[in-house]
């Protein structure tokens, strides 16, 4: 099984474990405490001690990378499309018409079979660790801690996510949703604005519209993160995404909503540097799209405006 193992410097010395395990290392009290009881889940210079241990400079300590939860969900050997990888992240394009997680125990087709299939077939300790899920029909970045110590570092520090869309009619150049959203009382899984709901900012900024403004191209930024978000906010101002059936959106050229994540920027849980990681958007989305937004710059000055301009809590 794998472990982190850090080096205990001067300016530690006299900390309880527990201390230092919260702090620099980033373990939640939860992980801690399934730590605690995992064999050899927490150990100094090689043996195991408990959080009451007092450390002194040079002390090693090592906490296990495996898993410390029973595996509940079907591992299955398909494809993934790999953006990035290495000991502690993974990083795929979703495709299309993917839930996130099986909707009852041993269910195949999620995302979860495919991402524990690779990882058995490279000895990964097998753990599910998404750090943030997208709707089933949404495409591009999803990030995946590959172990629970890992995830609890990047539980505090969420990804930049920048969605593309292709949405009815011709949007604003740029402009900002802010209505707050609630689950539909008809019971059929949508979201819609209610004055009750949650609050919700959606900011966007349009990359096109077609010569008969049909629909246009748009990119979208979330400082707030509600289920069906994007969807919802923009089914409400009038132009619903193509192909979401759901919102009232036309068919046009997908089949499903017209929905993809090509940019990212994420904290490495190891060493806190920043990744920026870009996917195209799909081959099949409209030719539309002026060919600078094929290439990942205008995502990059997009997020960094967005971040100045949107990034305030809805009021």
């Amino acid at each position: 099984m794998k472990r982190l193992t850090v080096s205990v410097g001067q300016e530690d010395a006299g900390r309880r474990l527990g201390d230092y395990l919260r702090k620099p290392m980033g373990c939640s009290k939860r992980l801690i405490s399934r730590l605690k009881n995992e064999p050899q889940g927490i150990m100094v210079n090689g043996l195991q001690v408990t959080v009451r241990y007092v450390l002194a400079a040079g002390d090693r300590v090592s906490i296990a990378q495996g898993p410390v939860r029973p595996l509940t969900m079907p591992v299955e050997r398909r494809p993934l499309e790999i953006v990035y990888e290495d000991d502690f992240l993974l990083v795929i394009n979703k495709p299309p018409q993917t839930a996130m997680y099986p909707r009852y125990r041993g269910e195949a087709g999620a995302l979860s079979g495919a991402v524990l299939g690779h990882l058995a077939r490279h000895g990964e300790p097998l753990g599910y660790f998404p750090h943030y899920r997208l709707d089933r029909d949404t495409t591009g970045l999803v990030v995946f801690a590959k172990s629970a110590w890992a995830a609890a570092r990047l539980a505090g520090q969420p990804a930049r996510k920048i969605y593309a869309a292709e949405v009815f009619g011709q949007v604003p150049a740029t402009g900002s949703l802010t209505l707050p959203l609630a689950k539909d009382v008809g019971g059929l899984g949508r979201i819609w604005p209610h004055h009750a709901g949650k609050p919700a900012r959606t900011c966007f900024q349009r990359a096109f519209y077609t010569d008969d403004r049909l629909f246009s191209g748009a990119l979208i930024y979330l400082p707030t993160g509600r289920r069906h978000q994007i969807r919802a906010h923009f089914a409400q101002s009038g132009h619903p995404l193509l192909g979401d059936r759901a919102y009232g959106g036309p068919l046009l050229h997908h089949a499903h909503p017209a929905l993809h994540v090509p940019y990212l920027q994420v904290a490495h849980p190891y060493d806190g540097r920043t990744l920026s990681l870009f996917h195209p958007l799909p081959a099949t989305w409209s030719s539309s799209w002026p060919p600078a937004y094929r290439k990942e710059a205008p995502y990059v000055d997009y997020l960094t405006e967005a971040l100045c301009r949107c990034a305030s809590p809805a009021q």
